[in-house]
């Protein structure tokens, strides 16, 4: 029996996972045929008319199923791109979304005359963020805490893989306090209104992995913002003068979330939208004049 070619295997395979549901079909299918080769997605392109192993077709289908079935890519292959780096992901954390990028391209851009002093990213994960704010910024101490301690498993392992072991990770279920002043706080936390939650995985398509990923990095409570409110009103008390605290929201927290900031006493709160045209990020600092 003839065995499959790179070609047929991702026409194939992306057939299977459009019809079910799938908005990246071919994408998905790439990624995983790469890994089942042991090669990078780039290099499928030169291989397109290759014979696969029967081996690597075994485990390219095994993976297209499983994808199938609303299993996230990054789960399947235990890894994704983050800011120019690879993370290493599994059901313990949330998968970093591209998006999540422009949070740390607003912590960057504010590290700019930012007084000095130590950057806390609470509600780490996979440690994404944090380990990408220590590796652009190698001079300032970093902090990264969450309330699951097996996401800090991940992210410990992540921050070793990629050589930023002076990393500090702490347990906790909001803003280590004790451990501040901070110069800055980021935070991607939950979001995401319970009720629209996903809660079953059961026979969930292709375009809804979250079902997947664990809870505690999804559910923001009752409108979204429990985690949020909490980090920022800890942030606040916690942050040096003239310190910012950035923040990922939901597409349609913008409002809502620019208030609760004002509310709180930060200045200077602004809006970053994403590639899609989402407002993402909200920044706010906290002036001179309010720690006095």
């Amino acid at each position: 029996m003839q065995s499959s070619t790179v070609s047929t295997l991702l026409q194939d395979g992306s057939t299977k996972l459009r019809c079910a549901g799938s908005e990246t079909p071919l994408l998905d299918c790439r990624i995983l045929l790469a890994h089942s080769l042991g090669v990078s997605a780039d290099a499928l392109y030169s291989l397109y008319r290759d014979e696969v192993s029967a081996k690597a077709e075994r485990t390219y289908h095994r993976l297209v199923h499983e994808r199938s079935e609303g299993t996230p890519v990054a789960y399947l292959t235990g890894s994704i791109e983050f800011y120019g780096r690879s993370f290493l992901v599994d059901s313990r954390v949330l998968v970093p979304r591209p998006e999540t990028e422009f949070l740390v391209d607003a912590a960057l851009e504010k590290a700019t005359g930012l007084p000095p002093g130590t950057i806390l990213d609470a509600c780490t994960g996979s440690g994404c963020v944090a380990v990408s704010l220590k590796a652009e910024l190698p001079d300032r101490s970093i902090i990264a805490s969450d309330i699951s301690e097996d996401a800090l498993i991940v992210a410990r392992e992540n921050a070793q893989r990629l050589a930023h072991n002076d990393i500090r990770f702490v347990h906790t279920d909001a803003v280590p306090v004790s451990l501040g002043p901070y110069a800055m706080v980021t935070a991607n936390p939950p979001y995401v209104p319970t009720e629209q939650c996903p809660r079953r995985r059961g026979n969930a398509s292709c375009k809804h992995s979250p079902a997947w990923e664990p809870m505690l990095a999804l559910d923001g409570g009752q409108d979204g913002l429990d985690i949020v409110t909490r980090i920022a009103s800890e942030a606040f008390a916690t942050l040096c003068p003239d310190g910012w605290f950035i923040t990922e929201i939901g597409h349609d927290q913008r409002t809502r979330v620019c208030d609760l900031l004002a509310r709180i006493g930060y200045t200077n709160v602004s809006c970053t939208r994403d590639l899609a045209g989402f407002d993402r990020i909200i920044c706010g600092r906290k002036t001179n004049r309010q720690s006095a």
